[in-house]
This record gives C-alpha cells, structure tokens and sequence, in this order.
C-alpha cells in the first residue's frame, strides 16, 4: 500500500497571511490585512475560504471580532414611475 500522505506548504496568499499576523500580536481582521498588503477590491484581495485551511491546520485562530466601517459599491436596480 503506497504512503499517499503529503506534505503541505502554504501558498502564496497564506504565507503573506501568516507573515503579518506574526509581526501583529493584537491580532488583524481580513479587511486589515488586505488594506495594508495593498489587495482591497482586487483579485488578490485575500477571502475566508483563503485561510480556512491555515485555521484547520491549527496555524491561526478566531480570535473574537472587531467591528469595521467599510465603504461598499455595488451595482444596484433603478426604477421609474411608468404610470
């Protein structure tokens, strides 16, 4: 039977992740981490699904919550009287 476990490396985002929690002991919101590493509203924007794996792995942790003010654009409906 061949040993099919392999060794995990985080990849590019995680890594950036970990490396900035590390030099953070107060711990940062993924907001944070993405305004300071430059990614807000870009695809490099780093998302949950991201470090999932990192929490999973017992990496990182929840650690509470931090309420944020964010600025959101979105496309919405608009709608005219027609009668």
């Amino acid at each position: 039977m061949a040993n099919t476990k392999t060794n995990w490396t985080p990849n590019g985002k995680q890594k950036e992740f970990i490396d900035l929690l590390k030099d953070n002991e107060n711990g940062l919101t993924l907001h944070e981490v993405n305004e300071i590493l430059g990614y807000t509203g870009t695809e490099k924007e780093i998302k949950s699904g991201s470090i999932n794996c990192l929490v999973t792995k017992g990496l990182v942790e929840s650690d509470g919550e931090r309420e944020i003010q964010v600025t959101v654009k979105r496309k919405v409906k608009v709608y005219k009287y027609l009668g």
